[in-house]
């Protein structure tokens, strides 16, 4: 009897005791710290997730796009074929390589330019400067001089224009064949002042001369409204906007040509004042002659 009413208090005494416990409301966390945890967490994880699918959804389609090696001769030019490019399908490898501009200072605004435009969309941008060959402006402009030695008084889209063409689009062909980039184009082709023939030529004879595994593109970037939007992205981003070609031949020859254009604009003006002069006095003449 003892052992049984001694069972029986027991267990009295731990319903008692159960039923003192202090109980939490229904769907509340006891534990203030937990709270933080188990409803700030999760959006966490879910924010950073989903930050990483983009991240990655980013590179799938950058290694899905066609990759280009793509010569540039300024930021103006090179703007709406870069735009065009990346809304295509293509990602282009910018290659600054023109040891034809003249002077240094200029040289360095365009590249500038380019530059500026190309951290603008996160391209990559390879210019001579950084090659081990490189030791100055002057060196790399007077390898240029001595290569068109003998045709200064070129005309412009002559065969100064075209030798030109052939050493920079050599030099991108084998700078694309160094990245194991198989399609190099160029920015030239964009300019009305160049020949598209002249560049279309210079460009394949580039490729044959590095072999098999590299290929020119030949497209005419003026076509397709890419000449207006040239212009459009010009003045939206505030380039600078050169008026020559880049040597000093056509420097020089520009500035002649604005010369003459001046001076037709005085004769002109001039003539057209001894026009209104006679006129005025033709009839002041017969005004005199009527009283």
């Amino acid at each position: 009897m003892q052992d049984g009413t001694a069972c029986g208090n027991n267990a009295t005494y731990r319903k008692e005791q159960h039923a003192t416990l202090p109980v939490a409301p229904p769907h509340t966390n006891t534990y203030p710290g937990r709270v933080r945890t188990v409803w700030l967490f999760p959006p966490m994880v879910y924010l950073l997730t989903l930050t990483v699918w983009f991240i990655r959804k980013k590179k799938e389609k950058q290694s899905r796009m066609k990759e280009v090696l793509l010569h540039c001769c300024c930021a103006p030019c090179s703007s709406a074929i870069i735009e065009w490019m990346m809304a295509n399908g293509t990602r282009p490898t910018l290659y600054f390589c023109n040891p034809n501009i003249y002077p240094e200072q200029e040289y360095l605004i365009r590249k500038q330019e380019l530059l500026r435009y190309a951290s603008q969309l996160s391209l990559r941008v390879i210019d001579d400067e950084s090659m081990p060959s490189w030791t100055s402006w002057s060196a790399y402009h007077a390898s240029w001089l001595s290569a068109v030695r003998g045709m200064e008084d070129e005309p412009e889209r002559g065969p100064r224009c075209l030798l030109c063409f052939k050493l920079r689009l050599l030099s991108a062909a084998r700078m694309a064949q160094r990245e194991g980039i198989k399609v190099f184009t160029t920015t030239l082709a964009s300019s009305r002042w160049k020949s598209i023939v002249q560049i279309a030529e210079a460009g394949e004879w580039a490729a044959q001369q590095v072999g098999s595994g590299v290929m020119f593109d030949a497209r005419n970037w003026r076509k397709g409204g890419l000449q207006q939007r040239r212009n459009e992205l010009l003045r939206e981003n505030g380039f600078y906007n050169q008026l020559y070609c880049g040597c000093e031949f056509s420097l020089r020859q520009t500035e002649q040509r604005m010369a003459q254009r001046d001076a037709a604009q005085v004769v002109a003006t001039d003539t057209e004042h001894t026009t209104t002069e006679g006129t005025k006095l033709a009839a002041t003449e017969c005004c005199r002659e009527s009283k």
